[in-house]
């Protein structure tokens, strides 16, 4: 059956003018132009005998012009885009530890592939350390319901120092360092390994600076107690300036742990001892200790590889087409966000083509905040600013308090919040262009989701969205598509250099850094329409 003119005239149009590399399926096409399918094959393969199009059974139907843009790639197998699957949701939590992942039968029946891709998947999983097998079962994590040889390791012990600023009554771990404690301290109680604490900190003097070791003979002693019973030692460093302020001491304690002739795993906050370091004399001493026959036999230093991270997220951005994102920064915020955002900018500008960060300094408030601020004042401010969907829906929101007569400063917080973020990341939304939000913490991207859901933008069909973050049981109900930072891996490794069965092998610094990644939850995808 051969097309219409005009219908010819309008398809050729639609093709040549556009700027995605993948064109919609023959049915969504079909659909788009209310025109029966035969004529959409008919004209596709007239263009693709003109050389305009590329037609494969896997890559889909995409423009020659675009062969080698990422989104023109030939897509994911089904094997591949169920291993994706798979491991994103035990990553994210919804496969717990030490549970047994579905049947086959089942996955094959719901993601409609065959079962013997997911036997190939669970066993890809096993190879990767991510899930073990007991029979015909595969359990989530290693050891789950089997064999752990705790009959080797039962009862020995692992000393665990904490190096911090403050003192020992006010220390709680950080949440950033949770994931990896958490993680060492699972692998521990799978071998039957028990922990032994000790806690170093003094306040600074003029005569001693932050000194190291406070507590060393009581150390030394506990060392000797333990004797043949003791695995090892893990330092952790609370806070990302203590290694500076602690400076040569700390190395020269570290040196002296490994005197005992038991390996000594050392987590570093950022990368205070690498090359990078601003105090030079400290990082020319650590590499002259290091370089030592005893750290290079018992010493390792684990780390997050920031830097990487910070990338990740523009990088996943680019490659999927978008060219303008956000990063909201809300009034005055801490030193570590600056920092992040600052990073971001600067791995945007790299890439080719460059992902533009547009900051929400850039983009004034819509309205000003005022403490009396009255309802009928917020909504004329609003109705200003957006279309008239987003109004209807932030107003009904707004209805559940009950009263037009509410005062700013007299609201709930989560109304609050919303006023907030109307005003401020409202003005990020309608700027042109822009396709996605990089949100700085998972704290962020909670508040972020929930506007966006009250103000009926859809995520990711009109905005995507992602966030940095390393546990992602926090985000629940928000499954939130975030930068995983890899610490539960990197506490999983710290625990095993520790026994000696590790197949990691550290650098010339004896480092081990952090394998950070994406968790892909749903909230990232190509460059939407957006109606804002």
């Amino acid at each position: 059956m051969l097309a219409k003119p005009d219908f010819v005239k309008r398809f050729r149009e639609f093709v040549l003018s556009g700027d995605s590399a993948r064109l919609p399926t023959i049915y969504e096409l079909a659909r788009k132009f209310d025109v029966p399918r035969p004529w959409i094959q008919t004209i596709v393969r007239q263009l693709r005998d003109e050389g305009v199009l590329k037609v494969s059974r896997r890559g889909g139907i995409t423009l020659k012009r675009f062969e080698n843009h990422p989104a023109a790639q030939p897509l994911l197998s089904r094997e591949d885009a169920l291993y994706r699957l798979v491991r994103s949701r035990i990553e994210s939590g919804a496969y717990r530890l030490g549970q047994p992942l579905p049947k086959t039968g089942l996955i094959a029946k719901s993601e409609r592939v065959c079962t013997a891709n997911v036997g190939h998947v669970y066993r890809r999983l096993v190879t990767e350390r991510l899930v073990s097998r007991v029979g015909r079962t595969f359990i989530v994590g290693l050891g789950g319901l089997h064999g752990y040889p705790q009959s080797s390791h039962q009862g020995k012990c692992v000393l665990m120092i904490e190096l911090s600023e403050f003192t020992e009554e006010d220390i709680l771990l950080p949440a950033w360092i949770m994931p990896f404690a958490q993680s060492f301290m699972r692998e521990m109680s799978l071998y039957g390994v028990e922990p032994r604490t000790a806690f170093i900190s003094r306040s600074s003097t003029r005569k001693t600076p932050w000194p190291i070791p406070a507590g060393k003979s009581a150390i030394g002693k506990l060392i000797d107690d333990l004797g043949g019973r003791l695995l090892g030692t893990l330092v952790i460093c609370i806070g990302s300036q203590v290694g500076l302020r602690y400076g040569l001491s700390m190395f020269s304690f570290l040196e002296w742990l490994c005197r005992f002739e038991k390996p000594v795993v050392y987590f570093d906050s950022p990368d205070d001892a690498g090359a990078d370091s601003r105090r030079p004399r400290a990082h020319q001493y650590y590499r002259r200790l290091v370089a030592g026959p005893l750290m290079q036999e018992h010493f390792f230093r684990c780390y997050p590889d920031y830097d990487r991270s910070e990338s990740l997220p523009v990088e996943a951005l680019s490659e999927l087409g978008h060219r303008i994102a956000g990063y909201c920064d809300l009034g005055r915020s801490s030193l570590w966000l600056r920092l992040r955002q600052l990073k971001i900018v600067n791995a945007a500008a790299e890439l080719s083509p460059p992902l533009r960060i547009v900051s929400s300094r850039e983009c004034p408030p819509l309205f000003t905040l005022r403490p009396d601020l009255r309802s009928h004042e917020f909504a004329e401010d609003i109705r200003r600013f957006f279309p008239g969907r987003i109004v209807r829906n932030i107003n009904a929101a707004f209805a559940a308090i009950g009263s037009d007569q509410w005062v700013f400063s007299d609201l709930p917080e989560k109304y609050k919040s919303l006023v907030h973020l109307t005003s401020h990341l409202g003005a990020l939304v309608t700027h042109p262009g822009l396709t996605a939000l990089v949100a700085p913490a998972d704290r962020h991207a909670k508040l972020y989701y929930r506007w966006l859901q009250t103000a009926g933008i859809k995520v990711p069909q009109e905005l995507s969205l992602i966030s940095f973050d390393d546990r992602q049981e926090r985000l629940y109900p928000y499954s939130i598509s975030s930068v995983n930072f890899g610490l539960d891996e990197l506490g999983y490794s710290a625990f095993h250099l520790l026994l000696g069965d590790s197949p990691l092998k550290p650098d010339a610094l004896r480092s081990v850094k952090s394998r950070c990644r994406i968790n892909h939850l749903a909230t990232m995808g190509t460059p939407g329409r957006r109606r804002v």
